[in-house]
């Protein structure tokens, strides 16, 4: 987790002067405790600000996704409704703090250990999760799912070659390298109409990469930013599913 993401976390949990949300230093550490089984204001004997920030600057990220989750459900369940912490601006900060959580979660799930559970199984239930957050109003969240998905599954078919993806995060380079190692290019030997969708193909992908660097949770993109409506974030999303259903399809019948 860089550092910009992090302290999007720490500007929302921490409310200056040293504080937690609306945690005493007791409550506090025996929520952190129970959380990932450190008392932090104990541990650092700092105040209870700066000894989230500490042990943020520390810690292994499965840990600040662990606990900043937690924390976030305590804001859901004693605070979003606050009149001192339920503001526009904190409810702001929540939904964004929430997407990044779901952007993180979502890409510690697949690692090279763990890579032959990427299956259409794990398509649906990615899919399912998008189509959930759609339902609920949280556009950005779903179309950050479905372009994670994309580039999971772009890595998952280039490992499944015994090579190194090019540039994790970009998904224009890491289609071309897929595209090479399972020879998807259009060729005159096949039907035109195979060749068309192919070609849809390459549309479908350059446009969910374009709509990544314009909407999604994850970057501050200023005035680049664009509203999503609910039917755009469908489409968005089915259309995900679709190329990284048909990707499948092509790994498993290359080995």
């Amino acid at each position: 987790m860089d550092t910009i993401d992090k302290d999007i976390l720490l500007d929302f949990f921490n409310n200056g002067d040293g504080y937690v949300f609306d945690f005493s230093t007791d409550r506090f550490n025996n929520f952190t405790r129970e959380s990932i089984g450190e008392e932090l204001c104990r541990k650092y004997n700092l105040s209870k600000g700066k000894s989230l920030t500490k042990y943020f600057s520390e810690c292994s990220d499965e840990k600040i996704i662990k606990l900043s989750t937690n924390l976030l459900r305590y804001y859901e369940a004693k605070l979003y409704d606050n009149s001192i912490y339920g503001t526009d601006k904190k409810h702001k900060q929540y939904e964004k703090c929430k997407c990044l959580l779901e952007k993180y979660k979502i890409n510690s799930i697949v690692d090279i250990s763990t890579i032959q559970n990427i299956n259409r199984k794990y398509i649906i239930s990615i899919t399912k999760r998008a189509n959930e957050d759609i339902q609920n109003g949280n556009f950005d969240s779903a179309i950050t799912k479905a372009r994670t998905l994309i580039e999971e599954i772009f890595c998952f078919a280039i490992e499944k070659q015994n090579q190194k993806p090019t540039d994790s995060g970009n998904i224009i380079k890491l289609y071309t390298q897929v595209k090479l190692l399972y020879n998807m290019h259009q060729n005159k030997e096949t039907d035109k109409r195979i060749n068309d969708l192919l070609s849809g193909l390459d549309k479908i992908i350059m446009s969910i990469s374009e709509m990544r660097k314009k909407s999604g949770d994850s970057h501050g993109v200023g005035n680049k930013r664009i509203a999503i409506k609910e039917h755009h974030a469908q489409l968005f999303v089915n259309s995900a599913m679709t190329v990284a259903d048909f990707l499948i399809s092509v790994v498993n019948n290359k080995i």
